[in-house]
């Protein structure tokens, strides 16, 4: 096993056609990937090219009409008995986008990233990482954004150039495995563009979980995100989220399963503006910013008494204020739900 490594190697050619009312799309999507698993080093290379009329017949592809290049190395390093760092290392890579219509202009958008991690003695895990990357604005998301220069006097909306050294780091610890808990906490901060107003931004993310064991048939997990995001010319504060989320099991007995999970989400986003402070219009109108209070419950009983023969029954629901006052909810209302069913029985012959 010391020496133990696996290789593998992909080459993939698609060729996509969707009839649809405006006609027939259709384009390649190439990609091929080398990679390697070993015990102290391993790396993942893979490039792929996605034509603009790409339409996937099956599966998902969530970026058409760009060429993404990546590479990533993994080193592992292995301490020696009672060392106090049993496992340290790091992933680094490097990754590039291009135009698929027009690479030859450079890349429009890449990153630089070193992820370290280690694990103690007694089980502490720490990660964290560095990255710098670089983006570009697409002029036609902003083909409906004007300026308001002044009363009545509206211009059109100009696209800066990219954003690079757009900076970040993190880091994160666990605890062992402990008897009743195991929990961890993470911080990141850093650069960001501010994509809907097309500016330069700072982030700061901060989070906790942890995942309670109070009995062998009862478990719960806890976590809380925390993300703000403020304009780097001034200071001023664009957005902020806070989602608690809340997850409770308990196996009523070996046959009987309940899980209930519950999440709340706060949103703030300020009104848009300019690198000038000018306001921005959207389809022609100022926008105003946007606020959101928003809670979803999901509910499951399993019932499943021997292998193969089972019975869920599942609700959930998605509740908001409509009053749009972030973390000041005066009255939820129901916005959707449903409910769900599924039997399952295994006859033996």
């Amino acid at each position: 096993l010391y020496h133990s490594k696996l290789y593998f190697v992909e080459l993939q050619a698609v060729q996509s056609w969707t009839d649809s009312a405006g006609g027939s799309k259709r384009g390649p999507l190439i990609q091929a990937q080398w990679d390697r698993t070993g015990r102290g080093w391993g790396f993942n290379y893979s490039v792929r090219a996605v034509a603009p009329g790409f339409d996937a017949a099956a599966g998902f592809v969530n970026r058409t009409g760009v060429i993404d290049l990546n590479g990533f190395n993994r080193l592992t390093f292995y301490g020696g008995r009672d060392a106090l760092f049993e496992t340290y290392g790091a992933f680094f890579g490097v990754n590039r986008l291009w135009s698929y219509a027009s690479p030859g202009d450079g890349p429009i958008e890449g990153s630089e990233s070193i992820f370290p991690s280690a694990t103690l003695r007694g089980g502490w895990r720490l990660g964290g990482s560095l990255t710098r990357s670089f983006f570009s604005y697409e002029p036609d998301f902003y083909s409906s954004l004007q300026v308001l220069r002044g009363p009545a006097d509206t211009a059109a909306f100009t696209v800066p150039g990219p954003e690079r050294d757009q900076t970040g780091a993190s880091f994160s610890v666990t605890t062992p495995t402990f008897r009743h808990f195991t929990l961890t906490a993470n911080v990141s901060a850093g650069r960001t563009p501010i994509f809907r107003e097309a500016s330069p931004g700072r982030f700061s993310q901060v989070g906790a979980s942890i995942d309670l064991r109070v009995t062998s048939a009862l478990r719960g997990a806890f976590q809380l995100t925390r993300l703000t995001i403020d304009r780097r010319r001034d200071g001023s504060r664009f957005s902020s989220e806070t989602i608690p989320r809340l997850k409770i099991e308990y196996q009523v007995s070996r046959a009987v399963f309940v899980r209930f999970i519950g999440q709340y989400t706060a949103r703030d986003r300020s009104a848009l503006i300019d690198r000038g402070g000018r306001p921005i219009l959207v389809g022609g109108v100022i926008d105003q910013g946007n606020t959101s209070d928003q809670s979803r419950m999901d509910w499951l009983f399993s019932y499943r008494p021997t292998p193969g023969t089972l019975f869920y029954l599942g609700y959930g629901a998605t509740f908001a204020d409509p009053n749009e006052m972030v973390g000041r909810i005066r009255r939820l209302e129901r916005q959707t739900d449903g409910f769900f069913a599924k039997a399952s029985y295994l006859f033996r012959l």
